[in-house]
């Protein structure tokens, strides 16, 4: 072969190789063959060496602590919008938002912890998983022995080889320590509550904690709802719909029921129907499990235990009166609830309907508000010395007055028939929780309420949804 020849064949390879580098697209790791020069900005738990001509800092929101670093790096663009944006993060701190970050990505704990079940990417010195989608490119990991949990998130065109560059030029500064992170949830040790009871004035509240056998572990706080129609108690959680064998002292896994949509809300009527509820979903009505009917165009419903009516809201302080006959909607009526600026919770239960929300008077806050069916304000309920509530979801009409759940305040709050405050009861006093939110509630019929709630476990090994049965009042 010529010496003409040879050289062709060396400048081909070496263009093929080109071409080869030229379509990778997306960075991958810290690759050693990656020069990597530029200026040093170093905090105390990473450094990063990046090309000041290309990338700007955040000065103002850089945080450099012992036990906490960030920078958010960006490639400037046009009217102050950045062309791409790279958050360096280093934190030593319990698990806990690691864990909730492998759910939120996609990855499964279990997998993750015991089954070693995904790759890694090598990067800051560390192995990392790796999330991406169309707009974010997401490298995360715990590095337990070092107590810490280590991210690159990169958001916008992170195909760009200033990103892979930047990247290339970060080294995270922990060592191995001997640490050893808090239990998984399948190791801790699963909430559990003696049986409380507590009084206010006359009225006294007992409480009764129901195991649920195979924990309801989430990440959801707030959105989750239950109806109990006898022996069978349907739960809503993290938009699955679960149903459950009821013996008055435990709740026993029965089934998974399949329903297409997101839904957080339920309601039920006498007939043991629940409805199923949501922002622009249809209202789904089930029985036994199986769907009794649908109807379009309702929004957040709830409906009168009678089945035949209910209130539909949003957020403003007109609602519609939506009546049912014949498995369709027989009419609309609006409604305006002049007192309130914006409504949070409906309720309605035999007599009454409670708006729940703020007020249009800024200095009232929040409070509740009873109606009749035909929008006629019959009481205000409002907290101690008439001061704004926090946010309820939960009311409902007892023998002597009215009982709500305050989900901001940690509180089983009471009035009198009259409307008047009577007092209230914190979660620790009826349910030996720390800081749980109350979700929902739904009155069984011997008129008590099961109540469900998220609360996180003592270990912090996870957050339960936990469910007790008050009665009393």
């Amino acid at each position: 072969m010529t010496k003409i020849k040879r050289l062709g064949a060396i400048l081909l390879v070496l263009l093929m190789f080109a071409g080869l580098c030229a379509c990778k697209d997306k960075p991958e790791n810290n690759d050693p063959s990656i020069v990597v020069e530029g200026t040093e900005l170093s905090t105390a738990l990473c450094t990063v060496i990046y090309d000041d001509t290309v990338w700007k800092y955040d000065a103002e929101n850089l945080s450099d602590e012992e036990e906490y670093s960030f920078i958010n790096f960006f490639i400037p663009g046009d009217d102050d919008e950045a062309l791409v944006e790279v958050d360096v993060c280093v934190e030593v701190d319990s698990p806990k938002d690691f864990r909730d970050d492998l759910t939120y990505y996609g990855f499964d704990e279990y997998e993750y912890a015991v089954n070693n079940a995904y790759d890694f990417v090598k990067v800051g010195g560390f192995d990392c998983l790796k999330y991406e989608d169309d707009d974010t490119l997401y490298y995360f990991n715990r590095i337990e022995g070092a107590g810490a949990t280590v991210s690159v998130k990169v958001d916008g065109q992170y195909s760009d080889e200033n990103v892979e560059k930047l990247i290339a030029g970060i080294k995270f500064n922990i060592e191995d320590k001997g640490l050893e992170d808090g239990p998984w949830y399948w190791e801790g040790e699963p909430f559990s509550a003696p049986d409380s009871a507590a009084a206010v004035g006359a009225v006294s509240v007992s409480s009764k904690f129901i195991k649920v056998e195979d924990c309801i572990i989430t990440k959801e706080t707030f959105d989750h709802s239950v109806a109990v129609c006898g022996d069978k108690v349907y739960i809503l959680v993290d938009g699955a719909l679960k149903e459950y064998d009821f013996d008055g002292n435990t709740l026993k896994f029965s089934k998974d029921i399949e329903i297409e949509g997101d839904y957080d809300a339920i309601s039920r009527t006498k007939d043991n129907t629940i409805w199923l509820s949501s922002f622009m979903e249809p209202v789904i009505t089930m029985k036994d499990g199986v769907v009794t009917g649908t109807y379009e165009d309702v929004d957040n419903l709830s409906v009168h235990p009678s089945g035949t009516w209910g209130i539909s809201w949003f957020t403003g302080n007109e609602v519609e009166k939506i009546t049912f006959a014949d498995g369709a909607v027989a009419s609309r009526e609006t409604i305006t609830y002049k007192e309130l600026d914006t409504i949070s919770e409906v309720f309605v239960d035999e007599n009454n309907v409670y708006i729940c929300g703020w007020s249009v008077n800024e200095d009232d806050g929040f409070r509740v508000y009873v109606y009749d069916q035909n929008g006629k304000l019959q009481k205000t309920l409002t907290g101690e010395d008439n001061d704004s509530l926090g946010s309820i979801t939960y009311m409902m009409q007892t023998a002597d007055g009215y009982l709500g759940f305050d989900g901001n305040m940690r509180t089983i709050v009471l009035w009198n028939a009259d409307g008047s405050y009577l007092g209230e009861l914190g979660d620790g006093d009826l349910f030996n929780t720390s800081y749980p939110w109350f979700c929902s509630g739904c009155q069984m019929d011997d008129g008590s309420v099961m109540i469900v709630m998220t609360e996180e476990r003592a270990d912090e090994s996870a957050m339960e949804l936990v469910a007790f049965v008050l009665s009393g009042f």
